[in-house]
């Protein structure tokens, strides 16, 4: 999560530098320099999302369904 901060605060700076460069050259540079980072920042999200992913379900899986409970609680009277 630390790295996905880190790389969105980088990515609002290098678009302020962009908006402040007059070289053009050097504003093709920095989109380079963007557009690397963006590559990097969405591998992070997509890898973050995955996992939160893989969490959810195994907390469903874990739950008991209550038809299960239902029964269950039935048997044991």
């Amino acid at each position: 999560m630390e790295r996905i901060d880190t790389l969105r605060v980088i990515l609002k700076e290098m678009w302020v530098n962009y908006h402040i460069e007059n070289n053009p050259s050097k504003k093709v540079q920095i989109l380079e320099k963007i557009e690397g980072n963006q590559v990097y920042l969405s591998s992070y999200m997509i890898q973050r999302d995955m996992y939160y992913n893989k969490q959810q379900t195994r907390k469903i899986k874990s739950q008991p369904r209550i038809e299960e409970n239902k029964i269950l609680s039935f048997l044991q009277y």
